[in-house]
């Protein structure tokens, strides 16, 4: 019986857990087996106590066996068991000794032990990938599959498909996509023509495998795979066969809707719908999910809205009421994805906002609460939306939907959801200028999550914080806005998490810029120096634009203090640091420090060193396309210009006036138009000092025809400038009545403008006109006395 019950159970297995059936077949084994030798007993023993989770037992008494038994099979069986209870325990070196010395006691061996060596090498594989040692576990695979997988021994056919499937695994884990197609090859290679189930999976498998790995360079071959596996298993019965077949006709639609266009690929999607939906024991529901998720996707893109809602609507049907909660899960986040694809494709925000409504009335209630959850988020990205839209009591009733139903969830992941609406919710009043209910808001977050160690609460904590003082600071209430800042660098200063760490980065600059406004400049550098020194060295892009921007206020800081070569030194490090990071964020703080060394420079009457500044920025940046970057430019080009006008380069400083404009008087950006205008104004009054006098007045009309009716009060100045400029250059040619109608119009346009350097035009104006009238006067009275003495 002993024999027979150990040939039966096999050798252990790390994380192989006897049931109920088998450990009372061991105590049968101990009572019958009684007066059997003793190692036969202890190895029973050994067999109960790791039956019972007690691995550090049963791995002394199997060793005990191993150093005792004189027979061959108990010996090297016990040896790989006690690897197995070894494993268990994570003492992976020791393990490694068990399965070595079974290994090298079997090929010592006249007897052949074919399967215990397998799983020898199998188990010596995993507990070195274990430890991270891949290549090593590879290394294991390998061993098998030379010893056991020559051609034309099929005694372990199954096996050898098998390790070689493990080996993909590895490799894949390893990114070695080279020698993964390899082994995808050699295994397809060896068993195409398998009957045996296992090997037609394995096969199967391999084919999705390459399918995979050739989609994003060779999708046609990638589709070549496709068919592969359908041809050879499209007929298939068997339960996983049938599946792998699914699930490759549905990546065949996709890489049909990618090469082909929608409509073959629909064509594919309702083949593959029908099938599945014929599927009575639902064993394909997650590839027909998948394939109805993907039409409406592609209906949405076609703008085919009311198809894709009724397709939307089967997936409802079929799936909102499984009983299945896995099936359900996904289910919501297919209705989560449709709603994310109909945001980029649907001509109409209310088919996302009602495939949102439709996700939260179906599983807003549901047993589950990642799935409540799922149902939560879309009524938050509802609101979102809602408020983009500029609909913010309706995004603020969004947000109080989701607090209200899940406010006291213990559940992390509906109070993630909860946080998220809170926050919205203060940002939207916020816009409505709804200041302390906003405040209360921030304030409500902390109440409730500031304690948490859930690392995403934490998060909206910390944003809840950063939130609060910027509002704080926005109503002038500073000493309040800092202790926000300190208790959010206090509380959070040693969070590992890239996104606690922002924010902690974010409240040290905001806090170094307030402290800056308040004339306590010492301090304020202090936190960009604080900022700098811990997160200097952070791969994050949202963290290296914090320290970027540090290290440019520091510099303007330093610039302000006539600490001119500190405030070059920082905007140079900024530069060194950054100057080729690809974020638009960080390439604008790049920009900005170009710009700011080139007026430091021009401070200093470094004109050829600010000039190459300028130079440097336009090579750069000639051709962004973000308007925060293309501002910097026309700043860089028009501050060029002006230098270039001192130093009496009059065509090089017209050059570069002409090409501001011509590059960038399109542009809808107010900053950028600015710009624009004061390229005219300054030409205009370059070509005047050049005594060209029509060309300047011809620049001085463009300026006032292109802006005239700006609201902007910055471009309102330069036209307000233009129309004195051409009076005054009017008056030179002796045209009177020109230069005063020129006047008369900015006083009529301005003459109620509040700002200071518009009101100076206009003052200037005035006097011009009742200079002008005075002067008439006192010809028109000595004409009259002229006449009247006749």
């Amino acid at each position: 019986m002993y024999l027979e019950f150990i040939e039966q159970l096999g050798p252990l297995f790390p994380g192989r857990q006897l049931d109920n059936s088998e450990l009372r077949l061991i105590e049968l084994a101990l009572q019958t087996e009684s007066d059997a030798r003793k190692s036969n007993v202890e190895f029973l023993m050994a067999l109960y106590a790791y039956g019972q989770n007690k691995d550090d037992k049963a791995q002394r008494i199997f060793r005990l066996v191993a150093d005792s038994s004189v027979a061959s099979h108990e010996r090297y069986l016990s040896l790989v068991n006690a690897g197995a209870a070894l494993v268990n325990q994570q003492r992976y070196d020791e393990a490694i000794s068990c399965y070595e010395e079974a290994i090298h006691g079997i090929d010592s061996s006249e007897y052949e032990f074919d399967d215990l060596i397998i799983r020898a090498w199998i188990d010596k594989g995993d507990a070195f990938g274990a430890q991270g040692k891949i290549e090593k576990e590879i290394d294991c695979l390998d061993r098998i599959i030379g010893r056991f997988g020559a051609v034309g021994d099929d005694r372990f056919e199954g096996t050898i498909a098998q390790v070689m499937s493990r080996k993909l695994d590895r490799l894949s884990s390893l990114g070695r996509d080279g020698r993964i197609l390899e082994c995808i090859d050699s295994l397809v290679k060896r068993y195409a023509s398998s009957d045996t189930i296992i090997c037609r999976v394995e096969v199967a498998r391999a084919w999705r495998r390459k399918c995979f790995l050739q989609w994003s360079e060779s999708p046609d071959q990638a589709l070549a795979s496709c068919e592969a596996l359908i041809q050879r298993e499209g007929s298939a019965q068997e339960p996983e066969l049938r599946w792998l077949v699914a699930r490759a006709y549905y990546v065949r639609a996709r890489l049909l809707w990618q090469l082909q266009g929608p409509d073959v690929a629909e064509v594919s999607l309702d083949e593959l719908i029908a099938q599945c939906g014929a599927d009575p024991e639902g064993r394909l529901d997650d590839v027909l999910l998948d394939a109805l998720e993907t039409k409406t996707q592609l209906l949405l893109e076609d703008h085919r809205d009311e198809q894709a809602v009724a397709c939307r609507d089967q997936i409802v049907r079929r799936y909102a009421r499984s009983r299945d909660q896995q099936v359900r899960w996904s289910a919501a986040n297919s209705l989560s994805n449709i709603a994310a694809w109909a945001e980029r494709f649907a001509s109409n925000p209310e088919q996302v906002l009602a495939c949102r409504r439709e996700l939260f009335a179906q599983f807003g209630a549901d047993e589950s609460a990642s799935i409540r959850a799922v149902a939560a988020c879309g009524v938050v990205n509802n609101g979102i939306l809602l408020g983009q839209l500029g609909r913010l009591e309706e995004a603020i009733a969004s947000h109080a939907l989701v607090i209200e139903q899940f406010g006291a969830a213990p559940e992390a992941p509906l109070q993630i959801e909860v946080a998220r609406a809170l926050l919205d919710t203060g940002f939207w009043l916020g816009h409505l200028d709804r200041h302390e209910e906003e405040l209360r808001y921030f304030e409500e977050v902390l109440r409730r999550y500031g304690e948490s160690s859930n690392p995403a609460l934490r998060e909206r904590a910390a944003k809840a914080l950063r939130n609060k003082g910027a509002e704080l600071g926005k109503r002038q209430r500073g000493s309040e806005e800092l202790t926000c800042y300190d208790e959010l660098i206090q509380r959070y200063a040693d969070a590992p998490e890239p996104a606690i760490r922002e924010q902690v980065a974010t409240a040290l600059r905001y806090k170094g810029d307030k402290l800056d406004n308040q004339q306590r400049s010492s301090e304020g550098l202090e936190c960009y120096d604080e900022l700098i020194q811990r997160y200097g060295d952070a791969p994050e892009p949202a963290i290296q634009e914090q320290v970027a921007a540090a290290l440019r206020n520091k510099g303007n800081a330093l610039g302000r203090q006539t600490r001119s070569s500190e405030a070059l030194a920082c905007y140079d490090e900024l530069i060194r640091r950054y100057g080729d990071a690809p974020e638009p964020a960080i390439r604008e703080q790049v920009a900005a420090a170009l710009r700011n060394k080139g007026d430091e420079l021009a401070n200093q009457k470094r004109s050829s060193e600010e000039l190459a500044c300028y130079d440097e920025l336009i090579r750069r940046y000639g051709d962004a396309p973000e308007p925060a970057i293309r501002e910097r430019v026309a700043i860089a080009l028009r501050n060029k210009g002006v230098e270039l006008g001192n130093q009496k380069r009059s065509s090089e400083a017209l050059a570069c006036y002409d090409e501001l404009i011509q590059r960038y008087a399109d542009a809808p950006e107010p900053a950028i138009r600015e710009q624009v205008a004061v390229a005219l104004r300054n030409k205009g009054v370059e070509l005047a000092n050049q005594k060209r006098s029509s060309e300047a007045l011809a620049c001085y009309d463009e300026l006032i025809r292109r802006y005239g009716d700006a609201p902007e009060p910055a471009i309102r100045e330069q036209v307000a400038a233009a129309l004195r400029n051409k009076g005054v250059e009017l008056g030179k040619q002796k045209r009177s009545s020109e230069a005063l109608a020129c006047y008369d119009e900015l006083i009529r346009c301005y003459g109620d403008a509040t700002e200071s350097a518009i009101r100076e035009h206009v003052t200037e104006a005035s006097k011009q006109v009742a200079l002008a009238r005075k002067k008439r006067s006192s010809l028109v009275t000595r004409l009259w006395n002229f006449v009247r003495n006749r």
